[in-house]
């Protein structure tokens, strides 16, 4: 494993440990444990199918510009970038991490 592998899934476990620590954890599984199964599965659902489109736009983009992607990569890249910005403040730090992961260095002619 590398250097920056490492500091990338510290710096993940750092934040996890800042919200569970920040947060009224217990609280919020009170709440979790009292909403509707049914619900709860519309919202995956629903969160699911819209991560997939901005996804596969992604990929329509990218490949406009001359990258390739894969699939699997962009959905990939895509939930951590949700991840990332629904933990931090700004909203663009998980677009410019998933940005910054990709080879823009030698684009491919379409």
């Amino acid at each position: 494993m590398t250097t920056r592998r490492i500091l990338q899934i510290s710096v993940a476990i750092g934040l996890m440990v800042l919200l569970w620590v920040n947060l009224d954890v217990p609280e919020a599984l009170r709440m979790l444990s009292r909403a509707q199964p049914g619900s709860l599965g519309a919202a995956l659902l629903a969160l699911t199918v819209q991560t997939l489109l901005s996804a596969w736009r992604w990929r329509l983009t990218a490949r406009q510009l001359g990258l390739r992607i894969a699939p699997s990569q962009s959905v990939r890249e895509y939930y951590l970038a949700q991840i990332v910005n629904q933990s931090l403040p700004g909203g663009m730090a998980g677009d410019v991490g998933r940005a910054e992961r990709q080879d823009c260095a030698a684009p491919t002619k379409p």
